[in-house]
């Protein structure tokens, strides 16, 4: 077929898969050839049956001569027996290589896709109702293709479109694996998280026993030939390791067969490795789990491109044509049917009359089921009339009874009255031809008597069990008449009666006992009082028991869900506060570190109560720290009592920014006044610096590693400065952390910060040197026998800690030896070694610490240039420097 439609097929690639058959275990099944004189040869006709007409509908096709390609557009019907023609106007065009099925749910023949000659025929939905084919043209449809699988899920009422070869958005060949499903108004693709590899050459069929659409084998551009098996339930693909998959092949014929419960496969182009290829006329099934290859006396020729429905009231699978495909091509006209015999049901007796039984009793009788025809008979229902029931063991669709298997129909009698006789029919459906068996069921009824006695019942006093009863007894009855039927029990809210061993609807001896249980279960503490009684089947006859409790409160549970409105319980922040309670009434008081927060909150009929506590100087004058939360529950529902909660709440100091300001190159003797504002935390308005003391402490590190330690509280602006004097030149690097006191490394109980870091330079009143500080970046040198000075750099980075997490890091980078420092025409170098050590930006823990050679350069203009020969540089512009030397 690899000319009707121009640059579309690809020729199928061998696969080399092992392959081994089963075999056959469904008897009496035959391929019969129609004598039918009916379409014209043909391939790739669209075909489906009309199951509410009971008509094998086709249309279209193509026939493929030696030198050109006919399409077909005509319509035929076929009844079993005779094909007919049926005259039709404004019917689709003339094509092939798409796909028809029948919506049960509507009754119309839904046609989709092909081709012809030209290319892809347009994406229109077509339906015929057995007299007029009518477009659809839906807001959504599947883009062109031909070779796909469609089939109809009568359990969903959609159409199903899986695959098939058309183009991409380029125009070019692709084969395609998208799901779409039509539900006679539009067209939806269905995004499945699984799905089959794109292909075409495939087959679908709709397992209606099993609710699965069933997709196999198939051809792709890489493997060729497929052979695998997929099932989608309305919502995603699964592929199945079917036992004994049959050879790899596409163009099949297959279809859902009823009557054998199975899906069924015919023919196709296969690849058996080491064998042979082309077309065969296999016939297999499949169950769900495996493959079964079927051996018939009869069968068709081998071909490809067969369409094949199933024809429900004639109980066969319909095949009409297809192509031999191998040279010279014959494309077929031939009419079979995959026939499969019929069941029969049959029961034991004709009639079933019961004995006369005491009213509201129970009796059986059992009648036996016997398939005694020759296929699995179907059965969809058992049912009773009248004053009968039935249980059995018969297996229902989609099960089924084998052949020459029986199961057993017990039919129940409970007589309602002892004035009238009883009557009823048992009834079967099932595939039977004429669809039903029926049987008459009679039986009569007698009144009994019954009498009986009890002491009153004092349950006395108890806890309420919310959950269950809250007191249980067990009581003894007699019957001392014959005949006595006990129908069952009834008692005052809120006591209840229960069953032990007392039998119901049957007739009870003279003298007979039996127990029952009986059940105290207040929703709400009290004094309680009231009877049970006990039914039997006399008219209005009732025997009443007094029976009395006291219920007692209990403790009301109490459950807490707290939640920060940050991602941890932070100062001057909200702590949103739930408290569940098994009584749904009352207050609920809430209090943190022994401060009560606002009024007792009413629970409001839900048994919820909720409130936001301010983490602040009215709850948490100390900052962060541990406290304990304790809600107080007062219920008024008459079932619980008072109860209280508590819980450690974790509070931590706010997250806030700080950042520097302050001298970046100072001359020696001068005071260098070291500067920091701290932010108002994210989320607040302001922050009282005065109620809860923030200080800064500054670390000042000279080039040698030592460290001079100044502290600054901040003032109500947010500002800490603090002056610094008595530094000798050099480069200098400065560690800022938020502290709780003056002379301490404790954090601050309110705020929290990452470090700040920076750098500064001093420079000496005489001599030569060169010297430059800014963002990041000081330094400070002097040449002579021994060159001296020091360079600090900061860097903000990210790096790996411990954890493998990037983190934010300081990258410090600190001179340790200097090798030269030299000027030429007023451009200073300096060369020499430093350490780079990546701290923690938070705590200041050290991730890495390496060594490189520098070199730092400041030109005339003042501006700076320092690298290092690890990568890292740096530069500072203009006027940034001075140059002594």
């Amino acid at each position: 077929m690899g000319t009707l439609v121009t640059g579309l097929l690809v020729a199928p690639l061998a696969v080399l898969t092992p392959h081994q058959a089963m075999a056959d275990t469904t008897p009496a099944v035959n391929w019969a050839q129609s004598p039918a004189q009916g379409p014209s040869g043909r391939e790739s006709a669209y075909m489906d049956y009309d199951s509410t007409r009971h008509r094998t509908v086709l249309f279209g096709g193509a026939f493929q001569g030696t030198t050109s390609n006919t399409f077909f557009s005509d319509t035929w019907e076929y009844d079993g027996t005779t094909w007919t023609q049926i005259p039709t106007a404004g019917t689709p065009p003339a094509g092939a290589l798409g796909q028809m099925v029948f919506d049960a749910a509507r009754g119309v023949s839904v046609l989709f896709g092909g081709g012809d000659n030209a290319g892809f025929l347009a994406p229109i939905t077509w339906e015929w109702n057995g007299t007029t084919w009518t477009p659809r043209f839906t807001t959504h449809r599947p883009p062109v293709r031909i070779w796909f699988g469609m089939t109809y899920d009568s359990t969903r009422h959609v159409v199903v479109l899986f695959g098939g070869d058309g183009v991409d958005a380029g125009g070019n060949h692709a084969l395609l694996n998208d799901t779409w499903e039509y539900d006679g108004n539009d067209w939806r693709q269905a995004l499945t998280a699984h799905s089959p590899s794109g292909r075409y050459g495939h087959a679908l069929a709709y397992d209606s026993g099993r609710g699965k659409t069933v997709l196999f084998a198939g051809h792709d551009d890489t493997t060729g030939r497929l052979d695998d098996t997929w099932e989608y339930n309305g919502t995603d693909w699964t592929q199945v390791a079917a036992t004994n998959s049959p050879a790899a092949r596409f163009w099949h014929s297959m279809a859902y067969v009823a009557a054998l419960g199975k899906v069924v496969v015919f023919g196709g182009d296969y690849f058996v490795p080491s064998v042979t290829l082309g077309p065969n006329n296999e016939t297999w099934l499949y169950d769900g789990t495996g493959w079964q290859q079927l051996s018939t006396v009869n069968k068709p020729s081998p071909r490809v491109m067969a369409p094949v429905v199933y024809d429900s009231a004639n109980s066969s699978l319909v095949l009409f044509g297809g192509s031999t495909e191998v040279n010279p091509i014959q494309n077929l006209a031939d009419t079979w049917a995959l026939v499969v015999p019929e069941s029969a049901a049959t029961l034991s007796v004709s009639s079933l009359q019961f004995p006369q039984e005491p009213v509201l009793s129970l009796t059986t009788n059992d009648v036996t089921l016997t398939n005694t025809g020759a296929a699995p008979l179907d059965l969809s229902s058992v049912a009773a009339t009248g004053d009968f029931g039935e249980v059995d063991n018969c297996p229902r669709t989609p099960a089924t009874l084998a052949t020459g298997s029986a199961c057993t129909i017990t039919v129940k009698f409970t007589p309602s009255s002892g004035d009238v006789p009883s009557a009823g029919t048992l009834t079967l459906t099932d595939n039977v031809p004429g669809g039903s068996q029926s049987i008459p069921l009679s039986g009569s009824g007698a009144w009994g008597q019954m009498q009986a006695s009890s002491e009153p019942l004092a349950f006395g006093a108890s806890d309420i069990n919310p959950s269950g009863a809250t007191a249980i007894a067990i009581e003894t009855l007699t019957f001392p008449g014959p005949a006595t039927i006990v129908t069952g029990f009834r008692a005052d809210i809120p006591f209840f009666v229960n069953n032990v061993d007392c039998p119901l609807s049957q007739q009870l001896s003279s003298g007979a006992s039996c127990h029952v249980q009986v059940g105290f279960d207040p929703t709400i503490a009290g004094n309680y009082s009231g009877q049970f009684a006990i039914l039997d089947n006399e008219p209005g006859l009732r025997h009443p028991i007094g029976v009395s409790g006291t219920a007692n409160p209990i403790p009301v549970a109490i459950t807490l869900n707290v939640t920060p409105t940050d991602r941890v319980p932070t100062f001057g922040r909200l702590l949103d506060v739930t408290a569940t309670s098994s009584s749904p009434f009352g207050t609920a008081t809430f209090s943190l570190n022994g401060h009560q927060v606002g009024a007792p909150v009413d629970l409001g009929g839900s048994g919820s109560a909720f409130v936001a506590i301010p983490l602040d100087d009215t709850t948490i004058p100390a900052g962060a720290g541990t406290y304990s939360l304790l809600v107080t529950v007062h219920p008024t529902d008459g079932v619980h009592s008072d109860s209280a909660v508590s819980q450690s709440v974790t509070v931590f100091p706010a997250a806030t920014q700080i950042s520097s300001t302050g001298t970046g190159l100072a001359v020696q003797g001068t005071a260098v006044t070291l500067a920091a504002t701290v932010s108002v935390p994210p989320l607040q308005s302001q922050f009282d610096y005065a109620a809860n003391p923030v200080w800064v402490r500054f670390d000042v590190i000279d080039g040698a590693g030592s460290t001079r330690t100044y502290y600054a509280r901040v003032g109500s602006a947010g500002s800490a400065s603090v002056a610094v004097t008595g530094l000798t030149p050099g480069a200098y690097s400065v560690r800022g952390r938020l502290v709780g006191t003056s002379g301490s490394l404790s954090p601050n109980p309110y705020l929290t910060s990452e470090d700040l870091r920076s750098a500064f330079a001093v420079e000496p009143v005489r001599g030569g040197f060169v010297a430059g500080a800014g963002p990041g970046i000081a330094f400070e040198f002097a040449p002579g026998g021994i060159a001296t000075g020091s360079l600090q750099w900061v860097e903000n980075v990210q790096a790996p800690g411990p954890d493998g997490q990037q983190h934010d890091a300081y990258r410090i980078i600190t001179s340790t030896s200097i090798g030269s420092v030299t000027s030429h025409s007023h451009i200073a170098t300096v060369n020499g070694s430093v350490s780079i050590v990546v701290v923690d930006a938070t705590t200041g823990v050290q991730f890495s610490a390496t060594a490189a050679a520098f070199q730092l350069t400041v030109a005339a203009d003042g501006s700076v240039l320092v690298t290092t020969n690890g990568g890292a540089s740096a530069s500072l512009p203009p006027g940034s420097a001075v140059n002594h030397l």
